[in-house]
C-alpha cells in the first residue's frame, strides 16, 4: 500500500466554530482537495466542547453504524482526547434544536455556509474510498494544522 495522508488546515475560527479545508495525498499522486471541514471552536482542549489540538495523528478506517453503516476515519486517542472521528454533520450545533452535533470531531463537506458544511456524507464517502484504496487496512497520517491569518476573521 502507498502511504496516505489526510491534511486538515484550519483557516477561520469564531466563538461558534472553526472552519477548515481538507486535502488527501499519497506518495504517488498529487494532492487531492476534498472540500471544507467544520469543528468546534478552541476551548483549551476540553473534551466535548473544544476542537482537538493541532498536530500529527495516526488515523485508520473504522466501520461505524451510527452514521448509516459507513467507513469513517478515526484518530488515535491523544492529549486527553478520545473517540475523535471525521464524520458527517452539517453544523457544530443544530440551529433549530440546539443539539450539539460535534463533540471534538471533524465534519467534512463538499460546500460550506457560515459555520456549516453541506454534502457531508458524500465527503466522508470520498475520504473513505481514497484511504481504502491507498492505505487499505493500514494506518495513515492525519495532520491538523492551524493556518489562521494574523487577524482571525470572525465567522
Amino acid at each position: 500500500m502507498i502511504p496516505a495522508e489526510v491534511r486538515i488546515t484550519r483557516v477561520r475560527t469564531c466563538e461558534d466554530c472553526t472552519e477548515n479545508e481538507i486535502t488527501l495525498s499519497n506518495s504517488f499522486d498529487s494532492e487531492r482537495w476534498v472540500g471544507y471541514g467544520l469543528e468546534l471552536p478552541w476551548k483549551d482542549n476540553q473534551p466535548y466542547v473544544s476542537r482537538i489540538k493541532a498536530g500529527k495523528y495516526v488515523g485508520w478506517l473504522d466501520h461505524m453504524t451510527a452514521f448509516g453503516d459507513m467507513q469513517l476515519v478515526r484518530l488515535e486517542d491523544k492529549q486527553d482526547r478520545t473517540g475523535i472521528f471525521i464524520h458527517p454533520a452539517n453544523w457544530t450545533v443544530h440551529p433549530e434544536t440546539g443539539r450539539q452535533l460535534l463533540q471534538g470531531c471533524i465534519a467534512p463537506g463538499k460546500s460550506k455556509g457560515e459555520c456549516a458544511v453541506w454534502s457531508s456524507v458524500e465527503a466522508c464517502e470520498e475520504i473513505a474510498e481514497y484511504l481504502g484504496r491507498y492505505a487499505g487496512d493500514k494506518s495513515f497520517v492525519v495532520i491538523v494544522e492551524d493556518n489562521f491569518p494574523e487577524e482571525v476573521k470572525s465567522c
